[in-house]
């Protein structure tokens, strides 16, 4: 059985699940493999750091409540977070340390991770 390299396609000698002829192969395999996924995390992250920024600066007006289509006007995207957490009968969004709360109809108001612990 004549086996091939995985990735340029040349004939492989030695071991017989060797998979790529050299450590250059494997690694381009590996990159064009993972390639998608990568991009994929790389939108979620983009996603994930416009949403902290956005809370940065709410933070900053020092203003507690704000209303939902003031935060969709700067992009913010409700569909994701980094976690969430129970709070009494509602739940706390958070994107890494900094969150928010429903506070009525389409209200929030500004929460920290830190606070919350504690």
């Amino acid at each position: 059985m004549d086996r091939r390299c995985n990735c340029c396609g040349e004939a492989l000698l030695g071991r017989s699940d060797k998979r790529f002829c050299n450590d250059a192969c494997r690694s381009q395999h590996y990159h064009l493999h993972h390639q998608k996924e990568r991009e994929k995390i790389s939108d979620i992250n983009r996603i994930l750091r416009n949403n902290r920024r956005i809370l940065l600066e709410w933070r900053s007006t020092n203003e507690e409540l704000t209303y939902k289509d003031k935060l969709l006007q700067k992009g913010f995207c409700f569909e994701y977070y980094t976690h969430f957490r129970e709070l009494d009968d509602r739940k706390a969004y958070f994107c890494y340390d900094l969150g928010y709360v429903e506070e009525g109809r389409a209200r929030y108001k500004l929460i920290s991770d830190q606070e919350e612990r504690f």
